[in-house]
């Protein structure tokens, strides 16, 4: 048994994987999902929040990029974040809610991690990043399987089949233009024969 607090186990002296950090009762957030209490904790070398009711988590920018690019904290999100082994989380509805920052209280957009992971977080740029029970699990996971990797590949070829799409609209609308022109051209010539037969005899300049 550890005591909330404790850094390290009082029987084998193992460092925890998670440690509960004082407060003051002015820095208190409520949890965007289920307005409990959103407690700070330390996790490895990061410091986020977790609700006691719901499970969800929230990370400021700087330690969510910590976690996404050292494995050694990845290990250590990890070992605290077992999938299921936490509170049960709150009943989702079947439409979409979009939720407040707690930081500004401004709706926060929903996005796919690395576009191709299917794991959907509410991100505010400016504070950060909240995960539902389960998320930060999913997330760290399709790191450490390449996941990102396989991202940026993806990325990459859709770039380029953009660039090329856009090409093909370039070229279409150039011959387009070339065709308008011609057609404009043949036009002048045949809407006014008078012109063109005082033209040839005359010698006439347009």
């Amino acid at each position: 048994m550890m005591f909330v607090g404790s850094r390290h186990c009082p029987h084998c002296g193992a460092r925890s994987a998670r440690v509960l950090l004082e407060i003051d009762a002015e820095e208190t957030r409520a949890c965007p999902r289920c307005g409990g209490f959103l407690l700070r904790v330390e996790v490895g070398s990061v410091a986020l929040a977790e609700c006691g009711d719901c499970a969800g988590v929230w990370i400021t920018p700087e330690p969510f990029e910590q976690i996404c690019a050292e494995r050694e904290q990845q290990a250590a999100v990890m070992s605290w974040v077992v999938p299921g082994s936490r509170p049960a989380a709150v009943p989702q509805a079947d439409t979409v809610r979009y939720l407040a920052c707690p930081e500004c209280q401004k709706l926060m957009n929903r996005v796919n991690f690395a576009r191709y992971s299917g794991v959907i977080m509410d991100v505010c740029k400016s504070h950060g990043t909240f995960f539902d029970r389960d998320e930060l699990h999913r997330v760290i996971s399709f790191i450490r399987e390449g996941g990102l990797d396989t991202a940026r590949s993806r990325e990459r070829e859709r770039l380029v089949q953009e660039q090329q799409r856009l090409c093909r609209m370039e070229m279409q609308e150039s011959a387009r233009q070339d065709s308008d022109v011609n057609a404009g051209g043949l036009f002048s010539r045949t809407a006014d024969p008078l012109h063109d037969v005082l033209k040839h005899l005359f010698d006439m300049k347009d």
